[in-house]
């Protein structure tokens, strides 16, 4: 989505009033950089919301994003791993669909034994291509899952990367070991 604005800290983005002159910023998402599972998430349908926002997290000492809304028709996560041996290739480990609240609190996913949704096939291809070997090239490894939503019409938007072992990470590896089946 379009990021609106990018602040260091809670405390600046609670005092910049700026925002509320901006015609087109509402509905917006505001986000806590250091949030996980929703908390620290803010979806702003009106300028009341965005000021509670601002008061919520006032007091926050790490950065805070403003970003464009998107309607959500699904909420998906696609996990990957980056070998630690260059020699090997980038995996995409799999997809789930995430379930999550009208606020975006993340309420757990499912897996399915279906392909990658057609709307899924070209960010896969991006992250294959472009944002996973570039990831890999600044030295970092190990597994990880974007968060992606996927708008009425099939737009497909990268939201958030999980650099880290997620929710559904142990479910993967459970079904790629045949520990579990697929429902």
């Amino acid at each position: 989505p379009a990021r609106f604005a990018e602040y260091d800290s809670g405390a600046q983005f609670a005092a910049d009033t700026s925002l509320y002159a901006q015609k087109d910023i509402i509905p917006c998402v505001v986000k806590v950089s250091s949030s996980s599972s929703g908390d620290g998430v803010y979806i702003c349908q009106s300028l009341s919301e965005l000021k509670a926002a601002q008061a919520a997290v006032a007091t926050i000492d790490v950065s805070v994003l403003v970003e464009q809304f998107i309607q959500t028709a699904k909420n998906y996560a696609i996990h990957f791993g980056i070998p630690h041996d260059r020699n090997k290739q980038i995996d995409i480990i799999g997809f789930n669909e995430q379930l999550t609240t009208s606020d975006g609190e993340f309420l757990g996913g499912i897996i399915t034994d279906e392909d990658f949704p057609i709307e899924l096939k070209p960010v896969k291809d991006y992250l294959l291509n472009d944002v996973l070997p570039a990831v890999r090239a600044k030295g970092w490894y190990g597994i990880g899952g974007y968060d992606v939503i996927v708008d009425p019409l099939g737009g497909a938007y990268l939201i958030d990367g999980n650099f880290r072992m997620t929710g559904m990470s142990a479910y993967h590896f459970l079904m790629a070991n045949g520990n579990i089946h697929k429902p």
